[in-house]
């Protein structure tokens, strides 16, 4: 999603370039973006009902989209948790990348 450059931290990956101020939420060992982002994640793993992309940015936004506003783009920082979430195969079995159409 991003190009490749200096990150904010090993965990999120998220590029330093889309924050605004100082690196607030990162404190030597952990992110607290993606520990936020993780316990979302957890809940809707919990909840057993599917659930997409658009869920995940709804719920962050939701819950935690105004302590992080020195993030410039906040809805791509999730999406690029998410991926790190696939790609390391451990989203759970309830998400759908896609939308469900209903007729």
């Amino acid at each position: 999603m991003f190009a490749i450059g200096e990150v904010h931290c090993q965990y999120c990956m998220c590029p330093i370039e889309v924050w605004k101020h100082s690196m607030k939420t990162y404190d030597g060992d952990e992110c607290e973006l993606y520990d936020d982002f993780s316990s979302v994640i957890w809940e809707m793993e919990e909840a057993i009902k599917p659930f997409s992309n658009k869920d995940i940015i709804k719920k962050c936004q939701k819950n935690f989209e105004s302590k992080y506003n020195d993030i410039k783009d906040f809805e791509a920082s999730i999406y690029e948790m998410i991926e790190i979430i696939i790609d390391t195969g451990a989203m759970p079995k309830n998400y759908r990348p896609l939308e469900l159409v209903r007729a």
